[in-house]
């Protein structure tokens, strides 16, 4: 059931990838937060149904085609108690590169960064199932994965429009913690060289000899 928002609600939203052999599940959770509201009534589906629609693609230019681009749930953060969690898969299906995924939990790394210094000002996003394709001999990202990974991470900087069934506003992506405390919105995300792990800070350096 859709919950109606306001300027200024709070939403995570989580984009899901999967393996359909091993059934492994690779999550991107994002925060963002209502900015406007320019007519009639917003709710979570709404932004859950433009949210799956405008990143559907550039998702899966970033995947092998051994997994599949699933889709998004979203839940709204500041109401108590938590409503139920929207979803939309309208687009799932699989990544387009061709070939295979890289071994082990693998990601493509991309800092968030706002306005605000220090670490509550910034974050990381961890893009999941690396294609091999798209990693070379000193494993790092290839000239064609930066280009769509930096599109992918595009999506996500400004102010996105949700235009729904019933009204229309903006919402903006930013950093937050788990308690959604504060909220700075993002003014850029860099994507980085190395390809990264969730297990271990920073990127892989030496060279793994499953990747060549």
């Amino acid at each position: 059931m859709a919950t109606n928002l306001a300027v200024g609600s709070k939403i995570t939203l989580t984009m899901i990838c999967q393996d359909p052999t091993t059934f492994q599940v690779g999550e991107m959770v994002w925060a963002a937060r209502v900015a406007t509201i320019t007519a009639g009534v917003l709710s979570d589906q709404d932004v859950v149904d433009v949210i799956d629609a405008l990143s559907a693609a550039a998702a899966k230019v970033c995947l092998a085609d051994d997994v599949a681009y699933f889709g998004w749930v979203g839940r709204v953060r500041d109401v108590v108690p938590p409503p139920v969690a929207v979803t939309n898969f309208t687009n799932n299906g699989p990544g387009v590169v061709g070939g295979t995924t890289s071994p082990g939990q693998l990601a493509c790394l991309g800092t968030l960064r706002t306005n605000v210094g220090g670490p509550t000002g910034h974050g990381r996003k961890y893009f999941p199932f690396v294609p091999k394709d798209y990693v070379d001999e000193n494993n790092e990202c290839t000239a064609a994965a930066l280009i769509n990974y930096i599109a992918f991470w595009g999506l996500f900087v400004f102010p996105v429009v949700i235009a729904g069934a019933a009204g229309a506003g903006t919402i903006e992506f930013g950093v937050t913690n788990r308690l959604f405390t504060h909220f700075y919105p993002l003014t850029q995300i860099q994507s980085h060289l190395g390809i990264a792990t969730q297990r271990r800070r920073g990127y892989y350096g030496k060279q793994n000899a499953l990747l060549s």
